[in-house]
């Protein structure tokens, strides 16, 4: 099932042409790029689906098994002639699909030659050779022409007659693997089907990105509850949850002493400085539209003694956030009243 799988989606991807339309619009090295993504996730969740799998199928059989061994054959008489009917067939039914399974039995009257199908326990009768038209046994010669049979059915009352053809030559046999296909599937299957270190890997990944998903959706539920509370208290509230990181100086905040806004979370030495018109408020709007300082030491190479002696000199513009003992806790660096003197720094 993996090995099918998985070279549908090969095909579907770089056959020539590829057989999906959507496909044909990027390059093959593209295409193999989103194959080799494709399936790390396709055999990854069939690798995942293998054990339960064959436990529900091993189960599902065992349940068969015992049904057709513990269903109590049931006793008929004939309907026509109140003799016991022998047991002819005895056949489980296997649902497809959503239906269930059900256990069927065919009883027949060595007398009557009538039948009896006994279905879920639910009794049907079964004449054969029954006109469709007066419903009275019709006559019957069979010929046999090497495998084919030619079988006549008339009525001699109503004068009903049909014929019918059958053909029973045997199939032929399912054609054997060549050596060539066996060694490819083998190929395939080292290809393709995961083994029990790769299945753990994958399986380890995936509870890594579900707990990720999960704490993305943590974060979002209380993003949203936070954004209903500034409709009651639109210029803001203290947070009082747990320990957060600062939006503008990325310092670390405890609980009640940070206060949430439009512009996010922030440490009270920003707070003051957005209050104060310190520093521009489209800065806290968007923070990437500037350097913080340890960004100009990680791009430009700029040391942060040597970034305020610049500052002192006027060669760097900076906006200046003052922490509660007056000496500077974050440095803001627009990016755009910086570019050329940054340039020509570097």
């Amino acid at each position: 099932m993996t090995v099918k799988n998985a070279l549908w989606h090969e095909g579907a991807l770089l056959g020539d042409p590829p057989k999906s339309e959507y496909s044909k619009k990027f390059t093959k090295q593209q295409r193999l790029k989103a194959l080799h993504l494709m399936l790390y996730f396709v055999t990854g969740e069939w690798y995942s689906k293998k054990d339960a799998t064959i436990q529900e199928w091993m189960e599902r059989d065992k349940k068969r098994d015992e049904m057709y061994e513990r269903t109590p054959v049931p006793s008929h008489a004939c309907f026509m002639c109140s003799k016991p009917m022998e047991l002819f067939h005895k056949y489980l039914d296997i649902g497809i699909d959503k239906e269930r399974d059900k256990m069927q039995f065919y009883f027949r009257c060595t007398h009557c030659h009538v039948g009896l199908d006994v279905t879920d326990g639910v009794p049907k009768r079964v004449i054969p050779r029954q006109c469709p038209t007066c419903k009275r046994r019709m006559k019957t010669d069979e010929k046999r022409d090497g495998h084919e049979v030619i079988t006549k059915d008339w009525c001699e009352f109503c004068c009903y007659a049909n014929t019918s053809e059958f053909d029973l030559t045997p199939a032929e046999p399912e054609k054997e693997p060549s050596p060539e296909e066996e060694m490819k599937y083998s190929e395939d299957k080292l290809r393709f089907c995961l083994s029990p270190e790769e299945g753990r890997n994958y399986l380890e990944g995936r509870e890594n990105m579900k707990r990720i998903q999960e704490l993305f959706d943590q974060i979002k539920k209380r993003e949203e509850e936070r954004q209903e509370k500034l409709k009651e208290h639109p210029k803001g509230f203290p947070l009082t949850d747990g320990r957060y990181s600062c939006g503008m100086c990325r310092h670390d905040v405890p609980s009640y002493d940070n206060w949430y806004d439009e512009y996010g979370i922030k440490c009270m030495a920003c707070q003051h400085a957005l209050e104060r018109k310190t520093v521009p408020l489209k800065y806290f709007k968007d923070t990437d539209s500037w350097y913080p300082m340890w960004k100009l030491k990680s791009e430009f190479g700029i040391h942060p003694q040597t970034a305020m002696k610049y500052v002192r000199q006027g060669k760097l513009k900076a906006y200046v956030i003052p922490g509660e003992n007056g000496s500077p806790t974050c440095y803001v660096f627009p990016k755009k009243e910086n570019q050329n003197i940054l340039k020509s720094i570097c």
